[in-house]
């Protein structure tokens, strides 16, 4: 087998410092490595949650320092859990 090395430009191996990996919290940490890494001219509006892009997107699902966005209709994640009611208000059903 004949093994090479491959570098491509926009790679990272820096500890993206998740908030908790270990239990599922991959929101961004402040100093992360992954904010705003994504290369301009990206064209993402809304991170994962269905909350807005600050400056560029960051590497991820979950935009750091993204605010929960005006109320009005629903936001369901992939897994049909209600994120967002018509008022605004953050629920989770289990």
């Amino acid at each position: 087998m004949n093994l090479e090395t491959v570098t491509t430009a926009g790679n990272t191996t820096s500890n993206p410092l998740f908030v908790d990996a270990a239990e599922g919290n991959f929101e961004l940490q402040s100093g992360s490595p992954a904010i705003n890494a994504i290369l301009a001219g990206v064209d993402i509006a809304y991170d994962f949650r269905g909350w807005p892009i600050v400056e560029l997107p960051d590497i991820g699902a979950y935009e750091y320092g993204a605010t929960v966005p005006a109320a009005g209709g629903m936001l369901i994640d992939a897994s049909g859990v209600l994120l967002r009611s018509v008022e605004g208000t953050l629920l989770k059903i289990e």
